[in-house]
C-alpha cells in the first residue's frame, strides 16, 4: 500500500479544505510534519482512521471544526471531508468519508451519519465506483484490515498499549497471509456440518434411516470433539501464560536470594521476639506476685535471726504447756472439774498441782510465749529462703528475655535495611506457589481434556465405518465417499502446509523483529513471539531464557522492533519470487508507518537508532514529530525526507498545513 495524498476539509483544527501529498520516492520515502502539542498532530494521524474506519479516539465526538460551528446560524449546514488516495495490489484507489452538520441552534450542531465512497482505478484505466456497505468493508479489510490499523496508524506516546493489546492473531495471520490458509482449512474441516465435507455426509444419509441415526450420533461426537478441542486450546494457551509468568517469578527470585534469605530470617527473628515477650510479660507477673507476698518476711529476716540467737542464748524457765494460758487453768478451778474428769477441790493435790502450773503460764511466765515465738520464725524462715529460690530464678529469667528481645530487635532491624527497596520476595513466593498450583491444575485438565478426545475420536470413526457399510450400496453414494476421502486428504494437505507455515512465518517474523531490535538496541536480550503473535523481551540466564521487566524506553523500542518486523516481513514476500507452490498463496502487501509523536518515550540514543531503522523497513514513512525530538532524529534520517510540512498553530482551535524549506 502507498499513500499519495489526503485531503481535508473541516476537520477539526484544519478549517476549509487543505490537501498534502506524501513523498512516493523509494529513495526519499520519509513524508514529516512538524508541529508543537495541540497543533493538530494527533488529528492529522487519527484521520486516517475516520476515512477508513469512521472510528476516532477523541474526547468529542464533533469533528466539525469548532470556529466555523460557532459562526453557523440555525438552519445552516457544513460537511466535514476528508479524501485519501493510495496504491494497493496494482490498483488505484480514491476513498472520501462525509459527514454534514446541521445547526439547530447558535453554536449547536447535529451531524448525521458518516458516508463512505470508494473508487478503484484499474490498470487499464476503467474505475468503479463501490457504494455497497459490504462491498466497501470488504474492500478495506482487504487493503488493511482495521484490526491492524493500530500497528501502522499509530500514537508514539501509547505505544506500550501494543503489547498488551488483545489477541491479534487474526489480524496479523491477514497481513502475513496465513488467513487464506486458514479459510481453506475451516472450509474441509470434517468434523463441522457446514463444511464442504459436512455437506457430502448430509447427502449420504439421505434415504437411510439406520445411517441416519448413526449420523445424528456422529454429529453430536464431533460437536463435542470441537468443544473438546476448544478447550484444550484453551488450557494450552492458559498453561503458556502461567509457565511464562512462572519463569518470570523464578527469575526474580534468583535475582534477589539474599533479600528471600534476609525475609526469612527476619520472619524466624520477629516470632522469637513475639514469643519471648510473652514469656517476658508472664516472668514478670510471677516475679511481682512473689515479691509481694513474700517481702515484708524477707526484709525481717535479719531482724528474726539476731532474735533467735538472743533468745537461744537467754535462760528462760520453759516449764509451760504450749498454747496454754493462765485463764485456761482459772477455768478448770472454778468448774472444779478436770478435762479429763476428775473432781478437783479446793487444797486438794490436784488443785495444788493446777496452782503451781499456773505460774508458768502467761502472762505470769513469758518462757512459753518466746517457745511460741520461736516455732513461727523457723516456719517463717524456711518459707522465705524457699520463695527466695522463685524471685531470684524469675530475676535471672527476665534479665536473659530481655537480653534476647533487645538481641532480636537488633537483628530485625540489620535484616530490615537489608530489605529497603528491594523486591517483596515473601509476596512473589507466594504467587509463584500460586502459579504453580494453576498449572498442576491445568495439566491434570489437560491430561482429563486429552483422554475424552481419543475416545471421541474413536467413536467418530466408528460410526463413519458404519455410516460407510450403510451407504457404499449405492453408486451415488461410492461417488459422494469417494468426494469426501478428496476432501479429507486435501483438509489435511492443507491443515499440513498450514502447520509448517505459520511457525516458518513466526519464526522468520521473530528473526525479522530481533534484527531489528538489535540495531536499535545494544544488549543481551532478544524478543520472543508466541504462537499468538505476543511479544516479550527476555534475557539469556544459564542456558534459560527469563523474562525481565522492561523500562518505558525499552519498551518503546521493543514494540518499535514489533512495528518493523511486521511491515519488513509483508515486504519482503511481496518482493519473494514464488515457485509456484503454497507461498503464491500467501502474497501479501508492503505498508506505510503513519506515526504521530514516534519519539515521545525514547531518549536521544533510541531516537537516533530509531530512525536509522525506519526508513529501509517502510517502503513509505510518514511521521508527526515536535521539534525537540526531530532535531535528534533530523541528524540521521534528513536525507531521506522526501516531503516536509509545518503545522502552523494559529489558534487552539485553527491549523494550517504549509510546506517546508
Amino acid at each position: 500500500m502507498l499513500l499519495k495524498y489526503i485531503k481535508l476539509k473541516n476537520f477539526r483544527q484544519y478549517r476549509g479544505e487543505q490537501m498534502v501529498e506524501f513523498s512516493c520516492d523509494p529513495h526519499k520515502n520519509v513524508t514529516v510534519f512538524l508541529g508543537e502539542n495541540t497543533s493538530g498532530k494527533t488529528t492529522l494521524v487519527q484521520s486516517f482512521k475516520w476515512v477508513l474506519y469512521g472510528s476516532v479516539t477523541f474526547p468529542s465526538d464533533i469533528l466539525l471544526n469548532i470556529e466555523l460551528l460557532k459562526e453557523m446560524n440555525p438552519g445552516n449546514s457544513e460537511q466535514v471531508e476528508v479524501e485519501i488516495s493510495l496504491e494497493h495490489d496494482k490498483t488505484e484507489y480514491c476513498i472520501s468519508r462525509t459527514q454534514n452538520y446541521i445547526c439547530e441552534s447558535k453554536g449547536d450542531a447535529n451531524p448525521s451519519f458518516s458516508t463512505i465512497k470508494i473508487i478503484r482505478k484499474m490498470g487499464d484505466g476503467q474505475t468503479k465506483i463501490i457504494t455497497d456497505k459490504k462491498d466497501i468493508e470488504s474492500t478495506i479489510n482487504k487493503i488493511l484490515p482495521k484490526d491492524l490499523s493500530n500497528y501502522f496508524f499509530f500514537d508514539g506516546e501509547r505505544i506500550e498499549s501494543i503489547s498488551r493489546d488483545r489477541d491479534i492473531t487474526d489480524a496479523v495471520k491477514g497481513l502475513l497471509g496465513l488467513s487464506t490458509l486458514e479459510n481453506a482449512i475451516d472450509h474441509l474441516k470434517p468434523s463441522r456440518k457446514d463444511t464442504v465435507y459436512g455437506k457430502f455426509r448430509e447427502s449420504l444419509v439421505k434415504g437411510d434411516e439406520e445411517a441416519e441415526k448413526i449420523n445424528k450420533e456422529l454429529e453430536q461426537k464431533q460437536d463435542e470433539l470441537d468443544e473438546i478441542e476448544i478447550l484444550i486450546f484453551n488450557v494450552d494457551d492458559n498453561l503458556k501464560h502461567y509457565n511464562a509468568r512462572k519463569e518470570v517469578l523464578e527469575g526474580k527470585l534468583r535475582d534477589n536470594q539474599e533479600v528471600s534469605k534476609a525475609q526469612k530470617e527476619r520472619e524466624i527473628n520477629e516470632q522469637s521476639k513475639i514469643r519471648d515477650e510473652e514469656r517476658l510479660q508472664d516472668r514478670n507477673k510471677m516475679f511481682i506476685r512473689n515479691f509481694n507476698t513474700y517481702t515484708i518476711s524477707g526484709f525481717a529476716r535479719p531482724l528474726i535471726e539476731k532474735a533467735q540467737k538472743l533468745l537461744k542464748s537467754a535462760e528462760v524457765d520453759n516449764k509451760g504447756i504450749p498454747h496454754m494460758d493462765a485463764s485456761s487453768i482459772d477455768f478448770i478451778l472454778k468448774k472444779g472439774q478436770c478435762v479429763c474428769g476428775r473432781r478437783i477441790r479446793h487444797g486438794d493435790e490436784a488443785y495444788n498441782n493446777l496452782l503451781e502450773q499456773r505460774r508458768y503460764l502467761p502472762p505470769q511466765s513469758i518462757g512459753i510465749a518466746i517457745q511460741q515465738f520461736t516455732n513461727d520464725m523457723e516456719q517463717c524462715k524456711s518459707s522465705v529462703e524457699k520463695h527466695e529460690e522463685n524471685i531470684q530464678s524469675h530475676y535471672k529469667d527476665i534479665l536473659e528475655l530481655r537480653s534476647n528481645i533487645r538481641e532480636y530487635e537488633d537483628n530485625i532491624y540489620d535484616l530490615s535495611e537489608i530489605i529497603r527497596g528491594k523486591v517483596d520476595t515473601v509476596k512473589i513466593e507466594e504467587e509463584l506457589l500460586e502459579i504453580k498450583n494453576k498449572i498442576k491444575n491445568e495439566e491434570q485438565r489437560k491430561e482429563n481434556l486429552n483422554i475424552e478426545k481419543a475416545e471421541c475420536s474413536t467413536l467418530i470413526k466408528l460410526y463413519e465405518k458404519e455410516i460407510g457399510e450403510h451407504l457404499l450400496a449405492s453408486e451415488k453414494n461410492k461417488k459422494i465417499r469417494l468426494y469426501m476421502e478428496y476432501t479429507e486428504e486435501l483438509y489435511e494437505w492443507f491443515k499440513n502446509k498450514y502447520d509448517v507455515q505459520g511457525e516458518d512465518i513466526r519464526r522468520e517474523l521473530e528473526k525479522s523483529v530481533n534484527e531489528i531490535f538489535n540495531k536499535m538496541y545494544h544488549g543481551q536480550r532478544k524478543i520472543l513471539i508466541d504462537n499468538r503473535y505476543r511479544i516479550d523481551l527476555y534475557t539469556e540466564f544459564q542456558g534459560e531464557n527469563i523474562k525481565t521487566d522492561e523500562s518505558k524506553g525499552l519498551e518503546t523500542v521493543k514494540n518499535f522492533a514489533f512495528i518493523c518486523g511486521l511491515v519488513d516481513l509483508a515486504r519482503k514476500k511481496v518482493n519473494k519470487r514464488t515457485n509456484g507452490d503454497i507461498e503464491d498463496v500467501i502474497r501479501t502487501e508492503p505498508y506505510p508507518l503513519i506515526m504521530d509523536a514516534p519519539f515521545s518515550n525514547a531518549d536521544e540514543k533510541h531516537v537516533k537508532s530509531i530512525s536509522r531503522v525506519l526508513p529501509d523497513i517502510a517502503e513509505q514513512v510518514i511521521m508527526v514529530v515536535m521539534e525537540k525530538d526531530w532535531r535528534y532524529a533530523e541528524e540521521i534520517i534528513g536525507s531521506k525526507v522526501g516531503m516536509e510540512y509545518i503545522l502552523n498553530k494559529k489558534s487552539e482551535t485553527l491549523t494550517d498545513i504549509t510546506k517546508g524549506d
